[in-house]
């Protein structure tokens, strides 16, 4: 049941009037893209496979999308990440030096970043919260920090309305 997604364009704007928007097609009839630009790159990654067993998938564009590199699964664990129920995809961001950053769902918060020639295994990133509850969030800020949110019951809690994890800088 896997339909192919479409996203909007990559918009650059530098500064000018924004480009034309037009639609590109996920590679491989991926599901929940997320896109990041930054420089003259367009940076996305999407999930395939099955909702409760997928993967994440990453490709790069230098002409606005009109072309993508070979896709490279970022999940060292085939089948690691969900997508399913309020969990949408895998959080992109690009730090330091042009540095990919993902994070994602999967039995528990999971990172991996690229080395220039692949992504490092991916690693859990909760270590003091349990019992992930929906999606998270990934940010870089201006000095090339990337931090990952999400929430979670905090190491003791009981959980519920308000228990949150919140993990800190986790590379550059």
């Amino acid at each position: 049941m896997m339909e192919v997604m479409r996203i909007l364009a990559l918009v650059l704007a530098c500064g000018m009037a924004v480009a034309e928007v037009r639609t590109v097609r996920v590679p491989a009839g991926g599901v929940q893209p997320q896109v990041v630009v930054s420089g003259d790159l367009a940076h996305m990654v999407y999930l395939v496979g099955e909702p409760g067993r997928a993967d994440v998938m990453y490709v790069r564009s230098s002409d606005e999308g009109r072309t993508f590199s070979a896709p490279v699964r970022v999940n060292s664990q085939a089948g690691s990440a969900v997508a399913t129920g309020t969990i949408r995809g895998a959080h992109l961001a690009v730090g330091k030096a042009g540095r990919v950053h993902v994070a994602w769902n999967g039995p528990t918060m999971q990172y991996a970043r690229w080395n220039g020639k692949a992504f490092e295994p991916q690693r859990n990133l909760m270590q003091k919260t349990s019992g992930l509850d929906g999606g998270g969030s990934l940010a870089a800020d201006a000095a090339g920090h990337v931090y990952v949110v999400w929430h979670g019951r905090a190491e003791g809690g009981e959980g519920g309305d308000g228990a949150a994890g919140v993990g800190g800088a986790v590379g550059r």
